[in-house]
């Protein structure tokens, strides 16, 4: 969620303050809102409330959490499953989950899969927003030079240029994320495509949409 690395502006940014920006909208709407972050363990999780004391709570430490994140620069190991399997049990019945991720974590398709199901059993309604930077990441359009590739997970990198990868990056990419969409389409999710470059539009929309709809 790191990516692009060598920008000011990054996925985790841009899901932050896309949280940030629903959090103020919810309160506004006089709704409950709670919070969770995740990698492999929950690093922040706050049940749903509707005060502005909570809404401050909130903020804070979303505000403490980029910066700790800056700091450190570094990338966690992110189990998607297990932190939904955990999450199910603690979100109370018939909420309205947003999830955003950039889906690289999913190593086991099935998994994931059974975990938006463990979701849905408790009668959450489910938005995932799959982020990314549409142009860098999706399309591999990247200046014609040769680029030292690390896996910001692992630390492993490797030099090469883009043309060597770039068609078969595309279609492979394409193919992986196709899965993890049908898997959530098949459980009934709305998924939506968060370009970071395209601002916050699409996602308060989506709450805007899911709130007429439940009302």
């Amino acid at each position: 969620m790191m990516f692009p690395i060598d920008q000011p502006y990054n996925k985790f940014s841009f899901s932050v303050d896309a949280a940030a920006a629903l959090i103020f909208l919810m309160r506004k709407q006089r709704d409950a809102f709670g919070l969770s972050i995740f990698s492999d363990a929950l690093d922040f999780y706050s049940p749903a409330k509707s005060s502005l004391t909570h809404q401050r709570f909130l903020l804070s430490n979303l505000e403490r959490i980029l910066e700790n994140q800056k700091k450190s620069f570094k990338n966690k190991k992110t189990n998607i499953a297990k932190m939904l399997n955990r999450l199910a049990n603690k979100i109370h019945k018939r909420s309205l989950v947003f999830i955003f991720s950039d889906f690289m974590a999913i190593k086991n398709p099935e998994e994931f899969a059974n975990s938006i199901k463990h979701l849905r059993h408790h009668l959450h309604e489910i938005v995932v927003f799959d982020v990314s930077h549409n142009e860098l990441e999706n399309n591999l359009n990247l200046h014609n030079k040769y680029y030292n590739v690390v896996d910001i997970e692992t630390g492993e990198s490797v030099k090469m240029h883009p043309k060597q990868i770039k068609e078969r990056y595309v279609s492979e990419r394409k193919t992986r994320l196709n899965q993890s969409h049908n898997l959530l389409k098949r459980q009934k999710v709305d998924l939506v495509n968060a370009d970071i470059e395209a601002g916050f539009d699409q996602i308060l929309m989506e709450y805007i949409i899911k709130r007429k709809k439940n009302n």
